[in-house]
């Protein structure tokens, strides 16, 4: 479960029946629900219900990891990459970069790297023996 590295995020105080703003879709929208995130949701054009744009979650798609927001808010990448690319916010994020650097530190172990070294030294020892024999 990937933890959400800026802090808690209120949802907005309104009633089941309330119309929203909704970023992404720029008009107002009638809470259908709450979900398991005790965000407020519509019902979308397909049915499904869908977390509102607005508020703290605007801050969290612009300061969180897509992964991040696609677990605690229940949505697909997909859709934090279209929320993102309404808010203006491109691929990388403060939450991105932490990720990013935290995975690359897991694999970037002194022992990886060596290991790493040796398989690209082999390589290329096997290129030149297989370019010398031709």
């Amino acid at each position: 479960m990937p933890a959400l590295a800026f802090g808690v995020y209120a949802p907005p105080k309104v009633c089941t029946g309330q119309h929203v703003h909704d970023a992404l879709r720029g008009d107002k929208v009638v809470i259908a629900d709450f979900g398991r995130s005790k965000w407020p949701r519509f019902q979308s054009t397909g049915g499904r219900l869908m977390p509102v744009l607005t508020g703290d979650l605007i801050r969290a798609v612009k300061t969180e990891s897509a992964a991040t927001v696609a677990y605690h808010w229940g949505v697909s990448r997909w859709t934090v990459y279209r929320w993102r690319k309404a808010v203006g916010v491109g691929r990388f994020t403060e939450g991105t970069r932490a990720a990013w650097k935290h995975l690359a530190a897991l694999k970037l172990t002194v022992a990886g790297r060596r290991k790493a070294a040796r398989a690209t030294k082999r390589y290329w020892q096997n290129k030149r023996k297989s370019a010398n024999s031709l």
